[in-house]
């Protein structure tokens, strides 16, 4: 009988190191994605380095056999300096490397989106669908396909035919409107993942892109006049509203967002009650527009005051369409 072998995967945070919510665990593979300034301020990490030294702790104290790492990103090697891994695996879409990608292009196909490119490893070749877009998503399917081909044997164009029907909930999640705009879902939260979206889905060409995002309350401050900046630079419109504003008034939250705009020329609206913000977006959205609901994801709650509060932006925006037929 063939052995079947089981896996899990989980994303680790530089918080569950910190805070040793992972101490004793002992992974088979450490995978690096890529490395940029977050999880900075008070209650979180005091700098960049402090940030990135939490983070080169997985690599090195948690006794892993594989270490597979994407080599475009600059801080590759030092993040696996230092690893007691037994081999390190590498992965690029812009250099020779262990996996390589090669001839990327978005692809749209009615109100799908996402990225194409060929795959290839040290003796296989396979064509990729991706339904996601951006070559940063790119570049972590060809991490997944290392995964599976290192870990677990898999030909890499059987991997390549799963990742066709991959979804991951609010990463680039896109519903058709009935005008012929899409919206489109995605965690991007800092200055960092916004710029990589927005920026990928203006490779799309739509006629406007339209983004709603607010950013968390009780956190680092300097994430709001990012975050502003970013879509002020990239956006036709913005919807400034609340993502999960906690203890603090969602309007002064906002209004640290609105300086980024000042001296900008990009129209802007705020509106601090997210739902309402989402149907407003969605009456302004015409056809040909990407809506982009940045921050909150696949979170299906919102944090208000002390409350922990039922909210997906999938069902909102579901809804809507219902109640227009």
């Amino acid at each position: 009988m063939e052995e079947k072998k089981l896996g899990v995967v989980m994303e680790v945070s530089s918080q569950a190191i910190l805070q040793k919510r992972i101490l004793g665990t002992v992974f088979d593979a450490c995978l690096f994605t890529n490395l940029s300034p977050d999880h900075i301020g008070e209650g979180e990490h005091r700098d960049f380095e402090d940030y990135a030294a939490c983070k080169h702790r997985l690599f090195t104290d948690f006794s892993a056999n594989t270490v597979i790492y994407n080599a475009d990103d600059p801080y590759a090697l030092q993040m696996i300096s230092g690893t007691t891994a037994d081999r390190t695996v590498s992965c690029s879409t812009e250099s020779e490397s262990d996996y390589r990608a090669c001839a990327l292009m978005p692809l749209r196909h009615g109100g799908a989106l996402g990225m194409q490119f060929e795959a290839m490893s040290r003796s296989e070749k396979a064509d990729v669908r991706l339904p996601m877009i951006g070559k940063c998503n790119a570049s972590n399917a060809l991490l997944a396909l290392a995964v599976a081909g290192e870990l677990f044997r898999l030909p890499l164009q059987k991997s390549a035919n799963l990742l066709e029907s991959a979804r991951i909930s609010g990463r680039s999640e896109v519903l058709g409107l009935p005008n012929g705009a899409l919206a489109v879902i995605d965690y991007a939260h800092n200055g960092v993942s916004l710029r990589q979206l927005l920026s990928n889905l203006w490779e799309l060409s739509p006629k406007r892109l339209i983004t709603l995002f607010g950013s968390v309350g009780e956190r680092t401050q300097l994430r709001r006049m990012e975050l502003g900046t970013v879509a002020a630079e990239l956006s036709s419109l913005c919807i400034l509203t609340s993502d999960n504003p906690g203890k603090e008034d969602p309007s002064a939250i906002i209004s640290d967002i609105e300086k980024a705009f000042v001296g900008t020329d990009t129209p802007y609206v705020a509106i601090p009650d997210r739902r309402e913000a989402i149907l407003y977006a969605l009456q302004e959205a015409r056809s040909g527009d990407i809506l982009v609901l940045a921050g909150k994801g696949h979170e299906q709650y919102q944090l208000v005051g002390t409350e922990k509060l039922p909210f997906s932006e999938r069902e909102i925006i579901e809804s809507a369409i219902y109640a227009s037929k």
